[in-house]
Order: C-alpha cells, then structure tokens, then sequence
C-alpha cells in the first residue's frame, strides 16, 4: 500500500486496506479518514492534505501515461482540424492554397 514519510514530523502515513489511513511514530498510532479526521488511537492530529494524497485516487504516473498513449497512436484516428498523411489538404499550411497579398 502507499506509504509515505511527514517531512518534518517524522510521522508516517499508511493506507489501510480497509481505505482509511493509519499514522505511526515511535511505537504510537493514530487512525484517521482520507480527509484527516480522526477515528481512533493514540497520535490524535494528522496532516489532511497528506491524508488525501495517500488516500486519494491513485493516478499513473505521467510516465506511463505517455507509455500507453504511444501504445495508441498508430490506431488513433485523426482529430478534426489536424493533418492525417493521406490528406495533404488539410492541416499543413504549406498544402493551403495563397491568397492575394500573401496571407493565408
């Protein structure tokens, strides 16, 4: 489960399987919501923002988020407006044709 260090406390912060997040230091616990409010033992205060971002929604990373969009790429279909590679009408600016007075 994620898990991570308070920076100045020293508190560390768990995810329970049950979705609550379970605080420990030096032997002590504390039980508290996602929100930071607290249910139940001994460290009575936790950091709420550090509550929420261990029990949050767990997002990919943008890593593999890149990873699986180039997965997808070569089967994707074109989006209105963009250049597809048997279209050269659209898209480029070099495929349009001038106008009078240069501009495009």
């Amino acid at each position: 489960m994620p898990q991570i260090r308070h920076p100045l406390s020293g508190v560390v912060y768990d995810l329970a399987a049950d979705g609550t997040v379970v605080l420990e230091k030096d032997g002590k616990t504390g039980r508290f919501t996602t929100r930071g409010q607290y249910l139940e033992g001994e460290i009575k205060q936790a950091d709420p923002q550090l509550c929420g971002w261990i029990g949050g929604v767990q997002l990919p990373s943008r890593h593999q988020q890149m990873a699986e969009a180039s997965l997808f790429a070569d089967s994707a279909p074109a989006a209105p407006g963009h250049a597809v590679a048997d279209d050269p009408g659209r898209g480029s600016a070099a495929a349009r044709p001038r106008t009078p007075g240069g501009a495009s």
